[in-house]
This record gives structure tokens, sequence and C-alpha cells, in this order.
């Protein structure tokens, strides 16, 4: 069994025997505002990451972070309610939702906290300055708050059933626990339409014909980038081979203007084979693999690996699965010869960049802010394949996580299909003509001649469909 628990450095013991009842039991005490305030500067845990070498996250910090997930944020002004949450939060991390539980995963513990964040403010704007003081409500009051926060303002029934489960985590914390909340929760909950009832909407499918011309255009650009690739690295070394000598007191200005008399040529490959290689690259392996975006992340620079078995070639991808852990697995992922040359080259691209900040920082290490440094160091020991942007002024790198943040080049808004008639029959034939799979606008179909939007997620259920179509494997071996 993987152990999602946070490591224990720092105060967080202190904190556990101030906010919960009992060591190990997930109840949280009510405290008062001065206790509340004790707490204020004492450590939950720390860590670094892109942005900064050491990060601490205090119990008074109005977001807990952790690298590579998404900040749990608590902008309630409400202080006891504040600490609520907090309190809340680590006990789902540390515990899970009920006693001698699983602890949660972090996007889990998030998405509870967010519900309980919304509902926070029905609170608040009635009066109520405490989750604790709803033992004290009369059952039509309850009912009329938790109404308003399952029902009323939720956009979809979805939505209402994730609220009412989040409400339940209150009793699961020992916050709420009178007769009334239970009753209130129990009516509201009764309201909604049976789960069952609602229509099961999936995410669509690339259509055929958009894959194959998404297939034929990425293999193309990626072809044409490893044409001029010799040409490009070879004036690119030139450039560096100058930045030592180069005057310029502004260390983003050091390779433009070691280019010279090269500039425009390396702009002009730059801007026409290799702006966009990362983008074409991470086609060619979801297509190939079915990987989730944060697999894809996390791929090294060289990653893509070749073996012999019984005298077949075998390409593979090593990347790691985060899917149901916090904790990383590294898995080989069997892919193809195209996808394999494209990651191969892409790592030489981005090993030249690596060389490129290399040589700046240590020909010219005052020109360089200390926190730029950082940020190239540890870009560099994390070694990400998509994690650079290698622009000609100083590499840029993104923090690693689940999304395409910090790389606009890295973005599947920059490749548009659109949708033909065609396109739609399949769609249609699939059952999965969606353009949108929540929120408001849920179900909306898509029309010929609209944009199919692209997404890594639709990638991966492309890619489930042809293992399934072409008999290669069936439900249970892709899941």
């Amino acid at each position: 069994m993987t152990d999602r628990r946070l490591p224990l450095p720092n105060d967080i013991l202190e904190i556990f025997s101030v906010v919960f009842s009992e060591p190990g039991i997930f109840k949280v005490n009510d405290l008062e505002l001065d206790e509340i305030k004790g707490l204020a500067d004492k450590v939950c845990w720390s860590y670094s990451d892109l942005s900064n070498p050491t990060v601490i996250v205090k119990f008074s910090d109005d977001v807990f972070t952790k690298e590579g997930q998404d900040n749990i944020t608590f902008n309630i002004s409400e202080e006891k309610i504040s600490y609520q949450l907090k309190a809340i939060t680590l006990g789902l991390l540390h515990f899970g939702k009920q006693q001698g539980g699983e602890p949660l995963l972090w996007n889990s513990a998030k998405a509870i906290i967010n519900s309980l964040h919304n509902f926070s403010r029905v609170c608040t704007r009635n009066g109520i300055v405490s989750f604790f003081d709803l033992n004290d409500q009369p059952a039509l009051k309850l009912r009329t708050l938790l109404s308003e926060f399952i029902v009323t303002s939720s956009p979809t029934t979805i939505t209402s059933y994730n609220r009412a489960n989040a409400a339940s985590s209150l009793i699961t914390a020992g916050v709420v626990s009178s007769h009334n909340w239970l009753s209130a929760l129990h009516d509201v909950k009764s309201s909604l339409s049976p789960r069952g009832s609602l229509r099961a909407i999936s995410h669509p499918i690339i259509p055929a014909n958009i894959l194959k011309q998404l297939i034929t255009d990425s293999c193309r650009y990626i072809d044409s980038a490893r044409d001029h690739w010799p040409e490009y690295k070879q004036l690119i070394k030139f450039a560096l081979s100058k930045v030592p000598e180069s005057k310029s007191n502004k260390y983003t200005d050091l390779l433009k203007c070691s280019m010279h008399p090269n500039t425009d040529r390396i702009y002009q490959l730059r801007h026409n084979h290799f702006r966009q290689l990362s983008l074409h690259v991470s086609v060619l392996v979801l297509i190939s693999t079915g990987m989730r975006l944060s697999e894809l992340l996390s791929i090294k620079n060289y990653g893509a690996r070749v073996k012999n078995d019984k005298g077949q070639t075998i390409y593979f991808i090593k990347a790691h699965l985060t899917k149901g852990s916090d904790n990383p697995i590294e898995m080989d992922w069997v892919t193809n010869k195209t996808a394999f040359d494209a990651v191969t080259l892409l790592s030489e691209h981005n090993h030249l960049f690596h060389r490129v900040g290399e040589t700046i920082i240590g020909s010219h290490p005052t020109l360089v802010p200390g926190k730029d440094t950082h940020v190239f160091n540890y870009g560099v020991k994390q070694n990400l394949l998509f994690g650079i942007n290698g622009t000609l002024s100083f590499p840029r790198f993104r923090k690693s996580g689940k999304r395409f943040s910090g790389n606009k080049q890295l973005s599947f808004n920059n490749i548009e299909y659109k949708l033909s008639h065609t396109d739609i029959n399949q769609l249609e034939e699939l059952n999965c003509n969606h353009k949108y799979v929540s929120g408001p606008n849920r179900g909306t179909p898509y029309k010929a001649s609209e944009p199919f939007k692209l997404s890594p997620h639709k990638f991966r259920h492309s890619f489930a469909w042809l293992v399934v179509a072409t008999k290669l494997g069936d439900i249970d071996d892709i899941k």
C-alpha cells in the first residue's frame, strides 16, 4: 500500500496535538481565537521548487502549497472557519475521510476544501462564523443553508452530489454532529435526482480524419526540424563560443549579441522549425502511448529507450504513473520508432539550451540574478523533456506538475482543425459528440465547420478506442 502521508518535519506533530482531540484521531478541536493565533507561526511542511530554494508552509498561510500540485486556498474572512478548513485539510491528507481510512490524495482533499469554502460563504452570509455553530441551529435553518449550497447555487446535478459529499466531511472531522444537521443533510440529499439517472457523458475521441491529419502535420514538422537541426545546432554553438567575450551588460542579451553575422538565420530557423517542436513531439507521444498529461510531463530528456527482446526491437518511453498516488511510479510505455526519434531530437535540442544557460552563468555569473540562477539550476536538475522553453535570450523552465503551465508553445490551442460532416457522423455514431462534458453547457454537441478542441485526455480516449477497435486489447487492458 502506498503511503500518501505528507512528510512529518517541522511543527506538524505539535499542530496535530492542538487541532485534533486525540493522537491519530481525525476529530477537530473547537479552538478560541487566541489558541488559533498561537498556531500562526507553526510550520506545516517545507520543500524546494523551481521558483524558490526553500518554500515554508505555515499554518497561518492563506494558501497551502506543495510541489507539482495546485494550491489549496483559504480566502476566508472569518478566522474560526479558516482555522477549521485548514485543520480539515490536514486531517484529510493524513487520516482520510473516515477513521482508520486511507489518506486522501492532494487533489482529492483540495476538491473537498473548495466545496467547503463555498459553503463557508453561505454560512457567513447568514451570520455563522464557525462550523461548530451549526450544531446549535434549528433544522429548518440548516435545511435552508444546505439547500442553498447544494442545490440552488450548484451549476449541475453532479456538482450538487459532490457538494453534499463535502458537507458530509464536516461529520467525519467531528465538527458537526447534531441530530438536526444529520436530518437536514439527509433531507437535502434525498431531494436530488438519483445519481444513476444522470446521463453518462464521455469525452469525445479525436475524429479519425483529424487524427490522421494531426499525425501527418506533426511528423512533417518534426522531420523538417530534424533536417535543419545540424545547421541550427552549429550556429547556436558558434554564437555560444563568443558569449564569454561578450561585452553586453544584460544577461538575456549575451547570446543574441553573439549571433552576428548569423542572427537573422538563427531567428528564421527557430521560428520556422523549432518554436513548436515540443508541441508536436507531445502529440506523437500522446497518440502512441495513451499517457495522461501528468505522465507526459514527467518524461525526462533522453527518456525514450530501445531494447531487443528475442530478436524484436521494442521502443519505449520512461514516465511516471501518478494516477491514484501522490508518489509517482516509474513505468515503461511502449511506443514506436517515430515517437522515439521525436523524443530523442527534442532531448538533443533541450541539452543544447542547457549548455546555453550553463555558459552564460559560468562566464558572466554577476550578471545573472540569484533567483534566475536557482531556477535554471533547478530546471536542469529536473531535466524534464517538456520543462524548458529554448528561447534565444535565456532558457526558461516551467514548474513540474500536471498542466502545460509556463510554456505557451506547449498548448494545444496552437493547433486547430475544423470538423467536417464526416467527423460529426463519427462522433455521433460513437455517442461522444460532446463539446463540454461538465458545467452548465454539459452535453452541447459539436457542429460541422466548428474547430475541434484538442486536449491530452482526448488523445487518451482516442488511443483506447483504437486499441479496442483494432482488437489489440479490451477495456480492462487499457484502464
